[in-house]
């Protein structure tokens, strides 16, 4: 019988690669594979769910009050309640892609929905846009863009902000013309299709109403509504220095994956002051993704004295240059350059010395050990981390590290089996 990971999704008939762990909001039994770890959601999810579930309960109001006027039976009543609430993540998509839709109409670029809070469980491309959905699709969502010149028309900003609440009412409205036609045509099912179809045409006109209301939820989580941020657009744009403009188009690039883009843009900006360590980091990551594993390796050796000197500058810069050693020396291995492995050692150990508890710093050092010949702990190294990656192009990356490990050590069951999570992980990024 082929099983399937809650987490990844990957599936295998190999029952040994699976256990159940509890895990998620109720902390409830999960089936998860060798690779993963059971949800664990933080502080921030839960206050993300919180803020975004509670609220749209209040719409519940009317609905009872239409009960009792007998305009809903109770069985439509029930069926309008169940709708509502199973229809909310369909409902967030509709919204974000009213953001999105609009923002390819006015002309931005690199747009990616996120559905919902969490670890990415899946994602897809429609109409050039990046869905992403996660694993708590009942804390909300977001819409993220990027405009090709450094500024923006701000009517442009106010039209994709409002087009979230638009999308909105407009599904909300079809589904009461629906409920008209329906109502007419009559039959047997009409009052439990018509209390499905008012479940979702209320709360789809509530969470159009909600969102177009100024507030921002800050306890434990930053959630600012669009009337908010329309309401911070329409007040005159603060000044912006040319370093700050600089760190703000690194983080959106980096946001977006415009993996060029910002290997440009980062290695400007660390000519700059303010001078930051996290520049170089961004910058060398992106180097490896987007121009080869050796172009970072030759930025780092040509600047690590100036990266040395950034890193001792920062309030964290110790933890910074970890991880930046880190992404060298996992670099480095990737090159199988027998001439700079020592470096890769030096620089995987002096990582995990630093940042005990990273879990890449940890699958870096190992993929170092089985690169020098020590098989058994290299794989035992791995073992310990895979679980804890977030990141699944670095699962995927040390789960083919691991199968070649497994491989040498005569394990060609488990070897075959991380080796198809390698695959599945690698065809889902």
């Amino acid at each position: 019988m082929t099983l399937s990971c809650t987490v990844c999704g990957f599936q295998s008939d190999d029952r040994a690669f699976f256990r159940w762990a509890r895990g998620g909001f109720l902390k409830l039994p999960q089936r998860v594979c060798g690779g993963c770890a059971p949800d664990r959601p933080t502080r921030e999810d839960r206050a993300a769910f919180i803020h975004f579930v509670v609220p749209q309960t209040l719409w519940l109001i009317p609905i009872a009050y239409a009960s009792q006027d007998g305009v809903l039976s109770g069985a439509a009543m029930m069926v309008a309640v169940a709708v509502s609430m199973l229809s909310l993540p369909v409902r967030v998509l509709i919204h974000e892609l009213g953001h999105a839709l609009a923002a390819k109409a006015v002309g931005a670029r690199a747009i990616t929905v996120s559905v919902g809070n969490g670890p990415e469980r899946r994602g897809l491309r429609w109409a050039g846009i990046r869905i992403r959905l996660h694993a708590y699709p009942y804390a909300g969502g977001r819409t993220s863009h990027l405009w090709p010149a450094a500024s923006s028309f701000r009517w442009r900003e106010a039209a994709i902000i409002v087009a979230g609440g638009g999308a909105n009412l407009v599904s909300g409205g079809a589904a009461i013309l629906i409920a008209y036609v329906v109502a007419r045509l009559g039959g047997a099912a009409t009052p439990l299709i018509l209390g499905g179809l008012t479940g979702f045409a209320v709360s789809s006109l509530w969470l159009a109403a909600l969102n177009l209301a100024p507030f921002r939820a800050k306890k434990d989580a930053d959630l600012p509504s669009d009337g908010w941020l329309l309401l911070q657009l329409l007040r005159p744009a603060p000044a912006i220095v040319e370093s700050q403009a600089h760190l703000v188009q690194v983080y959106a690039f980096n946001r977006a994956g415009l993996y060029d883009d910002l290997a440009r843009a980062a290695l400007e900006a660390v000519r700059r002051p303010p001078y930051s360590a996290w520049l170089w980091s961004a910058a060398l990551d992106a180097l490896s993704k987007s121009k080869g594993h050796r172009s970072a390796v030759e930025c780092y050796l040509a600047n690590k004295d100036e990266i040395a000197a950034s890193a001792a500058a920062d309030a964290d810069g110790k933890r910074t240059l970890a991880w930046i050693e880190g992404t060298v020396a996992w670099s480095i291995l990737q090159l199988e350059d027998t001439v700079l492995l020592p470096l890769a050692g030096n620089l995987s150990q002096s990582a995990i010395t630093e940042v005990s508890d990273a879990a890449p710093l940890i699958a870096t050092r190992g993929a170092w050990l089985l690169a020098t010949g020590q098989t058994a702990a290299g794989v035992a190294m791995i073992e310990s981390a895979i679980r804890d990656l977030a990141d699944r192009t670095d699962k995927s990356d040390f789960c083919g590290a691991l199968a070649r490990g497994l491989g040498a050590m005569g394990e060609d069951q488990r070897a075959g089996t991380f080796a198809a999570l390698q695959g599945h992980l690698a065809g889902s990024t």
